[in-house]
């Protein structure tokens, strides 16, 4: 339903000082003892999911410009108003403890007043996990702040990099919004200033050895499954269309200077789990030589 467009907006985005390294300019040339792309690693089990996972190197982040795909999910894995798959876009860095930063399809404000959470999820919000000692700690943005909710169509520059040693952060920078007219209506009803969502920064959070040692870090496309941690993934019928990613780099200092080299199928090993018939990859509208790739993730075409 339209809203009246006389209605004020409640939220007003304060604008976000970006602070990575966004403005690095490209380098194509060798890199004097760079370390090839690992062997492919075993996959995990609980989630369908695309990897794309880096040497361990002195690589100092990633940076991926992406349009978010929009998707269907299996109604035969629902509870009440919530789904028990959500698509998932990350990235990661393990330079000792594995770390993951991303976007989730989870719970927004239940109204525009975000005074409570909603009960089924309606976008995708920021988040970041990382492991400090013995503790695995996940965290979110605030669902009280509509203009970080993000939305299949919307594109997107993001990167997560080592801002200092032993801490990673992640940024993300809104290029377009999106154009889809549900998802241009389901904004609008967040009634934000200008119905654009804003640019996102997350703390400083720990992550031994990035930035002073070997590291490797990953772009993952995914399709979560709750409550199958460590089980085979399950049989389902949600798909994923087309998340686009446009451009790929990994960070590294180069002569004296920060640079971008794109993050190419020479520079990491590729995983489709648990089965590769339930992925779709192309390169149409993208440039593969700058680390662009187009995944579409539909399990059922894998069960039959």
């Amino acid at each position: 339903m339209l809203l009246n467009k006389n209605i004020a907006p409640l939220h007003y985005p304060s604008k976000v000082k970006l602070v990575g390294y966004q403005d690095a300019p490209l380098y194509l040339g060798v890199i004097a003892d760079e370390i090839q792309a690992p062997v492919v690693p075993p996959c995990f089990l609980g989630a369908w999911y695309r990897k794309a996972v880096s040497s361990k190197d002195m690589w100092l982040g990633i940076e991926a410009t992406i349009t978010l795909p929009d998707f269907i999910l299996d109604e035969a894995w629902k509870e009440n108003t919530r789904y028990l798959e959500n698509p998932s876009i990350y990235f990661g860095g393990n330079a000792g403890a594995e770390s993951d930063a991303g976007l989730t399809w989870t719970l927004v404000g239940q109204t525009p007043e975000c005074l409570a959470p909603s009960t089924e999820s309606l976008a995708f919000r920021p988040f970041w996990r990382y492991i400090d000692g013995n503790k695995n700690t996940w965290q979110n943005s605030n669902y009280r702040h509509p203009e970080h909710y993000y939305l299949p169509g919307d594109k997107l520059r993001i990167s997560v990099f080592s801002p200092r040693p032993n801490f990673l952060q992640m940024q993300i920078e809104v290029i377009e919004s999106t154009n889809i007219p549900k998802y241009v209506e389901r904004r609008k009803s967040w009634l934000i200033e200008n119905d654009m969502p804003a640019n996102f920064v997350s703390e400083e959070f720990p992550s031994v050895g990035h930035g002073i040692t070997l590291s490797e870090y990953k772009r993952v496309n995914a399709i979560d499954q709750a409550r199958n941690e460590a089980k085979p993934a399950r049989a389902t019928k949600t798909e994923i269309f087309a998340a686009t990613w446009h451009e790929v780099y990994l960070f590294r200092q180069i002569n004296g200077a920060i640079k971008k080299v794109p993050f190419t199928k020479y520079r990491y090993a590729s995983m489709a789990c648990p089965l590769s018939e339930g992925f779709t990859l192309s390169y149409e509208g993208v440039d593969n030589n700058l680390g662009g790739e187009v995944v579409s993730i539909h399990p059922s075409k894998a069960n039959k």
